[in-house]
């Protein structure tokens, strides 16, 4: 692959995914802040926002201040992973529907979704979250940002995962926890740990 594309080839591609990420993220967000527009801001929403703009600023100030030559399967992975993490936040935000809310709040929650994405892990979101960075990164072979992200991001929505999971726990403690014994968290099970695919 290294000797069909050139590096003027690449950065003109790369500067179409990036604003492709750029309009797709904003659109995104200001869709999620309209929905969410009558809930006060929360620190564990602002921040991750904040960390996730500051780490794909990151990868693209790694990739034209470094002077490391790409490894293009390298790129060619990422890209495959960031357009996964893109498709699987679509498809769980879709799936939630008039659940979906950016804040920690199980007020707005009318039922548990254990179906589409849901099925297989109960924060879908929070993987693509992770995908898309890691991928984002990876196009540009930018090792260090993706380090960064998983020292910061992933912490970060860990907690959040942690705080969203005990107020759905109090809000329906016979319908979420046995959910949550039978589907992991961000990794799909190997084995038999699987949801009930239908909504409760």
């Amino acid at each position: 692959m290294q000797r069909f594309i050139t590096e003027a080839v690449f950065s003109s591609l790369y500067g179409i995914i990036i604003i492709y990420f750029a309009y797709e993220r904003v659109t995104a967000t200001l869709s999620s802040a309209g929905k969410s527009a009558k809930q006060p801001p929360q620190l564990l929403t602002t921040i991750p926002v904040i960390t996730y703009c500051l780490l794909a600023f990151s990868a693209i100030t790694e990739y034209f201040l470094g002077q490391r030559a790409l490894n293009y399967w390298v790129s060619a992975l990422g890209f495959t992973i960031f357009i996964t993490g893109i498709q699987l936040r679509t498809a769980a935000i879709k799936e939630c529907a008039d659940n979906w809310n950016i804040h920690i709040t199980a007020k707005p929650v009318k039922k548990i979704i254990t179906s589409g994405p849901y099925r297989f892990i109960r924060h879908p979101y929070y993987l693509a979250v992770i995908l898309e960075l890691a991928g984002f990164s990876l196009i540009s072979n930018s090792y260090f940002t993706v380090a960064a992200g998983a020292l910061v991001q992933v912490p970060l929505l860990l907690i959040r995962i942690n705080r969203e999971e005990k107020e759905l726990q109090e809000k329906f403690p016979g319908i979420y926890l046995p959910y949550k014994k039978t589907v992991n968290a961000l990794l799909p099970a190997c084995g038999g740990r699987r949801g009930r695919g239908k909504d409760s």
